[in-house]
C-alpha cells in the first residue's frame, strides 16, 4: 500500500550504464532505516547497496513518504475549531487540559525572561 502511493516519487529509470535500485529495495532500506535506526554504514554493508546510494535516496524516500501521508495523517490544525477539537481530545485521553501536544523523551531547560511579560487574554462570548 505504502508503496503504490510512493512509487512515482521514488522510482528511476535504467541507463545503459547501470541498472536502477528498484523503488521496492529503496523503500524497504529506507523502512528498515526507520525500524532499526542502524547506521548507513550497516545498512550498505547488510544490503549491498553503496554507503553513497544509500545517504542519497533515503532521504528521497523519506520526503516522498511525509508529501504523500501529511494531509491524512501529519495534518495539522488550520483554524481555531480545530485546534479546540485536539485539545479536547488531549484532555479526554489524558487528563491535561488546555494543551494541544507534548514533548516526550527530551528535558528541556527554559529560562526565564529578564523583563517580566504581561500576558492580557480579552474572552468575548456572542
Amino acid at each position: 500500500m505504502l508503496r503504490g502511493l510512493v512509487v512515482a516519487k521514488i522510482a528511476k529509470t535504467d541507463t545503459q550504464f547501470r541498472q536502477c535500485i528498484s523503488s521496492g529495495c529503496r523503500l524497504m532500506v529506507t523502512l528498515r532505516f526507520l525500524v532499526t535506526r542502524e547506521l548507513f554504514k550497516n545498512l550498505a554493508f547488510n544490503t549491498r547497496i553503496s554507503l553513497a546510494a544509500i545517504s542519497k535516496f533515503v532521504p528521497e524516500v523519506l520526503r516522498a513518504i511525509y508529501e504523500e501521508l501529511q494531509q491524512t495523517f501529519l495534518k495539522v490544525p488550520s483554524t481555531a475549531q480545530e485546534w479546540l477539537e485536539v485539545a479536547k481530545a488531549f484532555d479526554d485521553n489524558w487528563n491535561v487540559p488546555n494543551t494541544v501536544d507534548c514533548i516526550d523523551g527530551k528535558h528541556i531547560a527554559f529560562q526565564a525572561p529578564q523583563v517580566p511579560i504581561i500576558i492580557i487574554i480579552k474572552v468575548t462570548t456572542a
